[in-house]
This record gives C-alpha cells, sequence and structure tokens, in this order.
C-alpha cells in the first residue's frame, strides 16, 4: 500500500519540466491547482484506511488483548476481565488470555473462576508456567490441598531449577494430603 501510494503521489506532484523557450532554463509545467486535488485525495484515504483499520482491529481478538493488557497494567481488573473475556469469545485458543483472566479473577477475589482459566490456559498451553504456578497457589488458597500439590510436582517437574522456590510449598503440603 505504501509503495503503491509513492508511486502515485510521486506521479502526480512529480515536476513536469519543460525548456522554457530561451532555452536557458528549465520550468515546472506544473501548475500549483494539480496539486491540492492529489494532495486532498492522498489525506482523505489516509484517514479513510486509519479509521477503517482501527474499527477492524478494535474488536478483533487481538484488539481486545491489548486493551485487557492495558486494563491489567492499570489494575483495572474488572476492565482486564471483560477484554479478556470477549478476545476468548472470539479466539478460545489465546492461551495468555486465560492466564490473564485467571489472575484478574484472582485479584477480584475470584478464585473460583481463577481456577477454570487457568486450567483453560494449561490446556492450550501445558508449558505456560505462569499458569501452573498460579493454579496451584489458587488451589492452595482454596484448601484444596491434593490439586495444589499435584499442580506444584508437575511445575517442580518442568522447571527443574525451581527447587528453591517450590520445595517450601512441597514440604508443607505433603503431610496435608493423605
Amino acid at each position: 500500500g505504501g509503495l503503491v501510494a509513492g508511486l502515485g503521489l510521486g506521479w502526480v506532484l512529480a515536476p513536469r519540466y519543460r525548456v522554457d523557450p530561451s532555452g536557458l532554463k528549465l520550468e515546472d509545467g506544473n501548475e500549483l491547482g494539480r496539486y491540492w486535488p492529489a494532495l486532498v485525495v492522498a489525506l482523505l484515504l489516509l484517514a479513510g484506511g486509519t479509521a477503517a483499520s482501527t474499527a477492524v482491529h478494535r474488536n478483533s481478538p487481538g484488539g481486545h488483548l491489548f486493551l485487557g493488557y492495558q486494563a491489567v497494567e492499570q489494575e483495572d481488573w474488572s476492565g482486564a476481565v471483560a477484554e479478556f473475556e470477549m478476545a476468548l469469545a472470539q479466539d478460545p485458543s489465546l492461551s495468555e488470555a486465560w492466564f490473564y483472566l485467571g489472575l484478574a479473577r484472582n485479584n477480584l477475589e475470584q478464585p473460583e473462576l481463577a481456577i477454570p482459566a487457568y486450567e483453560s490456559a494449561l490446556s492450550q498451553d501445558p508449558d505456560l508456567a505462569e499458569a501452573r504456578w498460579n493454579l496451584a497457589l489458587t488451589y492452595l488458597e482454596m484448601e484444596r490441598f491434593k490439586e495444589s500439590l499435584s499442580q506444584f510436582e508437575i511445575y517442580l517437574d518442568r522447571n527443574p531449577g525451581s527447587d528453591g522456590e517450590v520445595q517450601p510449598y512441597l514440604d508443607a503440603l505433603r503431610p496435608l494430603v493423605p
């Protein structure tokens, strides 16, 4: 698009040199009035294309994902939930949207709704360490010790260098699980 627009504007706006009657100098044969319509059309196309592209992408999964990330950065957890749910309604395979939906639900003190979000994130991407960690912590918060222990063990298995981080949880949970 940029190449075609550049070539079109270049062709319209380029000077049309001709030799003056004396033959001593070149002069531009284009009149100033010829430039204005091309500039107006170019600006209208640019503005229209930008508006159309923005409208299309605003309601796309990626657009909602972006707005959800912005809401997370501003700690607007309700807004984040709304944006991630809209993104997931259009594309349920977005593992990061599931993860951030779980994070937002946890921050809204809705752990029972965070768990299915983290589980969905892990069903899309079993190696998403953040989702596994948060799922383990959410189970722990809800006193679902067996599930929490299981998630911490899987986390440790998939992230072998995290012994120091995980071991205190494992040590605390193992006596609680029959």
